[in-house]
């Protein structure tokens, strides 16, 4: 046999390797085919020239656009163009893809065949030639129509909530005018009669009336409030004062809330170590405002303790914590999860007891918060509540002296007092002032004690409470001043709001001076210069009294405004009356203008010159902004372009205030007017006459 062979190995290996090739080719084929479908399932995908017509289309082209693949493929790309875009927008894509770059837009609006949009996310990739010049280019496209029209609801959506804000505001702003522009003339009337003489009855039913309206106004003030709140239109100032004075000043003029009933409102700031501090003081007033409001309205019988420390956290910083703790009706467990809820009350039924708008406490959580600090509650129904809260505050480098002289110092004092709480508050409060402190808690303890006492070691001065369980405050001061080794002794008596009108009286039966609760410590500093040997101390009024204090009470601006001529534009009637009062009360004229127009009018006529222009803001024919506008611009002669011009305004929404100094008001003073607010602003204003 021969054999011939031939090797052929290279041709097998190069058919394996053909065979390898095109299984890997078909298997690529099969990948890119299933891509092609996958990118087809989700994407309009499109090949044009570079003169834009379509070459190729796939089938979800056809299915968003509406045209047939037939339709798509020869036409110009133009063809789904909505015509949203200006030239500029193509050009700038066809400048992008020319230079070899991709370009995207996130959602572009084309048309259907039948007309209608549809948006989709664009990319553009250009196919380069050799010579680096594009010769088509593929778009992918993501239908977006969806989500374009989600956004464009919830657009809608938003602008329709913000006009609705805005038609909230306006309306509340209305309501605050219509309302508060008869309040003015209510609570304004009132006021001035007050001020005139009347029988024992009359000012009892004036005091009835002030306070329901007050009470009214209090409700329209939640309100607006909480619209303000709500509209995240709280706006918080920063400044100095003197935290222990303003928290002593509020509960004085709210004590008046509590008189003739078995309640005691009572004081304790011995906690307050830095009373200068930088913070909202009307914010911090407004809180307390309701919780002390609210601990009055659920208390019969009892005590209300208003009481505040102070805990250092850094330097010249400190958490401020204001606890108001009330023996009142309590809050359920239930209901304390809710309280501070909006329009939430702890007895929302019919048959309900206490009135109310269920604001408060909410309105007193969100200004809490927005100083920086928290409100909480501990409570048990039928044993009373305390609502606490804190802030972080500033010190002020301005702080006063703790102990400002030095007479009072190692004086022995008697407190004389049923309620202990009260006693231990002015126990530690004179402890602080290095005084030694004894006391009692019955004229039979008091007297006791003071028979005790021996003539050398007997006490300087004694505090006596108006009411003690067995014998009133008058009766037992007359016993111990009836002592012959008290005859040195002080008796300084201590009242409670409503019995102090016969001050002439405590005089003369031995007393040098008298406060009343809560006891403020300043009150209870300035009754203690008795200890001194001062000769200018003087008994007047609701408590002792320096002569050059007295003095201070008189602004230096009365003399100045003897001569200040005031026109006071309002178009209510009722308002000119009440503002025309208040005046008088100060010993002021105006003339009137029933209109801005008027006003106008009346400046530029009358030989007299106005140094102060009174404006309402809401009038016919000429509002007050409009009138204002052309004082300053000069409509009524240069003379009157830097005339002193105060807002009076019925509104009290947010804004409103920088409204009125926008357009070239001075100052601003709101409806219902509040007597000794309307003086200030007045005083400040002629004050500040050349």
């Amino acid at each position: 046999y021969i054999a011939i062979r031939t090797d052929v190995t290279r041709n097998i290996k190069i058919e394996n390797e053909l065979m390898k090739a095109k299984e890997e080719a078909e298997y690529n084929n099969m990948a890119l085919s299933q891509q092609k479908d996958a990118l087809d399932s989700h994407s309009i995908v499109g090949i044009t020239d570079v003169k834009g017509t379509i070459t190729y289309a796939n089938s979800k082209f056809s299915e968003i656009s509406g045209y047939s693949n037939e339709e798509l493929v020869g036409a110009n790309h133009r063809i789904v163009n909505s015509g949203t875009y200006d030239e500029s927008f193509w050009k700038e894509m066809y400048s992008t893809i020319s230079s070899g770059q991709v370009w995207h837009c996130p959602a572009i609006k084309n048309k259907c065949k039948d007309g209608t949009p549809y948006w989709v996310d664009t990319t553009i990739f250009p196919f380069m030639n050799a010579q680096g010049k594009p010769e088509s280019y593929i778009a992918i496209r993501t239908d977006v129509t969806r989500n374009i029209k989600i956004e464009n609801e919830l657009m809608k959506a938003k602008e329709e909530a913000e006009l609705a804000v805005v038609a909230k505001a306006d309306f509340l702003a209305s309501m605050s005018h219509e309302i508060r522009t008869p309040m003015n003339g209510v609570i304004g009337m009132l006021g001035l009669l007050s001020r005139e003489d009347m029988s024992k009855r009359q000012a009892e039913h004036v005091a009835i009336a002030t306070a329901s309206a007050t009470s009214l106004l209090s409700v329209i003030n939640d309100v607006l409030d909480f619209s303000k709140i709500e509209a995240g239109k709280i706006e918080l100032e920063t400044i100095e004062f003197d935290v222990k004075n303003e928290i002593e000043n509020f509960s004085k003029s709210i004590a008046i809330t509590v008189k003739n009933s078995d309640v005691e409102l009572l004081l304790d700031l011995s906690g307050i170590t830095h009373p200068v501090i930088l913070s909202d003081v009307g914010r911090l007033k407004q809180i307390l405002n309701n919780l002390v409001g609210n601990a009055i309205k659920f208390t019969h019988e009892g005590n209300i303790i208003i009481k505040a420390v102070m805990e250092d956290t850094q330097e010249m910083k400190t958490k401020l914590t204001i606890s108001v703790e009330d023996s009142g009706i309590g809050v359920s467990e239930d209901k304390l999860k809710t309280l501070f809820d909006a329009f939430t009350q702890a007895d929302s039924s019919t048959t309900r007891k206490y009135g109310g708008t269920g604001l408060g406490l909410s309105i007193a959580k969100n200004l809490v918060e927005l100083l920086g600090g928290e409100l909480s509650v501990e409570s048990e129904l039928g044993k009373g509540s305390i609502f606490s809260f804190y802030i972080e505050v500033e010190y002020s480098n301005n702080q006063p002296l703790n102990m400002p002289i030095t007479d009072i110092r190692g004086k022995r004092a008697l407190i004389v007092d049923d309620n202990k709480i009260n006693i231990d508050i002015l126990k530690r409060q004179l402890e602080l002032w290095d005084i030694e402190v004894t006391v009692a808690m019955s004229a039979k303890e008091t007297l006791e004690i003071c028979n005790q006492r021996s003539e050398k070691e007997f006490f300087d001065f004694v505090v006596l409470d108006m009411q003690v369980s067995d014998m009133n405050g008058e009766a037992l001061g007359e016993k111990l001043s009836a002592m012959p080794k008290a005859k040195d002794m002080k008796m300084i008596m201590m009242t409670s709001y409503g019995e102090h009108e016969n001050i002439d009286k405590l005089q003369v039966k031995g007393f040098h001076a008298f406060f009343m609760k809560p006891t403020a410590v300043s009150d209870l500093y300035d009754a203690l210069l008795v200890l001194t040997d001062r000769d200018d101390v003087v008994f007047k009024d609701e408590k002792i009294l320096t002569k050059s204090k007295l003095n201070a009470l008189l602004p230096v601006e009365i003399e100045k405004s003897k001569n200040v001529k005031i026109l006071l534009v309002e178009d209510n009637q009722t308002n000119q009356l009440v503002a025309q009062g208040m005046l008088e009360t100060l010993g002021l004229e105006a003339d009137i203008a029933n209109n801005g127009q008027e006003a106008i009018d009346i400046l530029n006529t009358s030989t007299t010159h106005y140094d102060v222009i009174l404006m309402d803001c809401q009038m016919p024919i000429l509002d007050g902004f409009a009138a204002t506008k052309a004082i300053r611009d000069k409509q009524c002669g240069d003379i009157y372009s830097k005339t002193y011009i105060i807002a009076m305004t019925a509104n009290a929404m947010e804004g409103d205030e920088e409204k009125c100094l926008a357009v070239g008001m001075d100052d601003y003073v709101s409806k219902p007017f509040v007597h000794e607010v309307f003086k200030e602003v007045l005083f400040k204003g002629i004050h500040l006459l050349k």
